[in-house]
């Protein structure tokens, strides 16, 4: 679970203030939305419409008061939370962190196991001279106690396969070899997609153009400065931007088939060429949210002159 974190000083703060209670309501909404999907503070129309059927107004209320910008994204036309990464958590550490525990329970059970099995061999009884294995004694356990235990028929098998178990499945994880290190390294400028990476990005993330995704993943981390570049493993710095590509796909998709379902679903209709505002197409004219907040930005900015 991955928490939207708010101040306890929010509601003193004077960007909420100038917000308003209602534009709030959208705000800690979308939030929690944006940290459930991993969409690093952005948050498209069609969803905010379902948060809230006056989100035009609110969101027109934030971008005012400083806590959105207007945004797109991937197509998706909707607003980015104000300092995001600053505040919350991203979807990269979200996801590193989350392999991350899964590596250490990985070793959690694997250790487990290991240990069961050992003492299941230190407490097998050794076979007696005459090659027969021992009678244990049951003088801890009454005879009512014996008569009460129940049954425990043989299970019909019809294979060695149910007997023995299935064979082990080949590793999801191998990515063709591990390159962690002990201290961070910046990505490595013949950084390269391996086989075995082709053929996980195929079983994993197969909705997405592994070759862009590539690209963007590369361009990103060689221009990215500070210690946040240095990363232990970067297959697994790549597996993970893969996998949260592969997320947030489907997290579109998925609200784009639940946005127009039923008769009271707030989002966006299709607007007709000759309705569309001309400096943002994806609004209506004389409805225009963006337009609205420039022109109340402008009307401050000549009032304080």
């Amino acid at each position: 679970m991955t928490w939207f974190k708010v101040d306890d000083g929010l509601h003193s703060h004077r960007k909420a203030v100038r917000a308003g209670i209602p534009a709030m309501g959208l705000w800690v909404m979308a939030g929690s939305w944006c940290a459930d999907n991993l969409s690093d503070g952005f948050i498209p129309d069609y969803m905010a419409a379902r948060l809230d059927t006056n989100y035009e107004q609110n969101a027109e209320c934030l971008v005012s008061a400083g806590l959105w910008v207007v945004a797109g994204k991937d197509g998706d036309s909707g607003w980015q939370f104000h300092q995001w990464v600053d505040q919350q958590p991203t979807a990269e550490s979200v996801l590193e962190k989350r392999a991350e525990a899964k590596e250490r329970m990985q070793r959690v059970r694997a250790s487990r196991k290991a240990n069961k099995e050992a003492n299941a061999m230190m407490n097998e009884p050794a076979n007696t001279s005459d090659g027969s294995p021992p009678v244990r004694a049951n003088n801890e356990r009454t005879s009512a106690e014996v008569r009460s235990a129940p049954t425990r028929p043989d299970p019909t098998t019809s294979s060695n396969e149910e007997v023995f178990g299935s064979p082990p499945a080949p590793d999801d994880d191998d990515l063709g070899g591990d390159d962690t290190t002990k201290k961070g390294t910046r990505i490595p400028d013949n950084f390269a997609v391996t086989p075995e990476m082709v053929k996980w990005a195929g079983r994993k993330c197969p909705d997405i153009d592994g070759r862009t995704e590539t690209e963007k993943f590369v361009r990103y981390w060689k221009t990215k400065p500070g210690k946040d570049a240095l990363k232990l493993s970067w297959k697994r710095t790549w597996q993970n931007w893969m996998t949260s590509a592969q997320q947030q796909l489907n997290n579109r998709q998925k609200s784009r088939m639940s946005g127009g379902l039923g008769a009271e679903s707030n989002a966006p209709k299709a607007i007709p060429a000759g309705e569309k505002c001309s400096r943002h197409p994806s609004y209506r004219a004389g409805t225009c949210g963006p337009c609205r907040s420039e022109s109340l930005v402008n009307r401050k900015a000549g009032s304080a002159a």
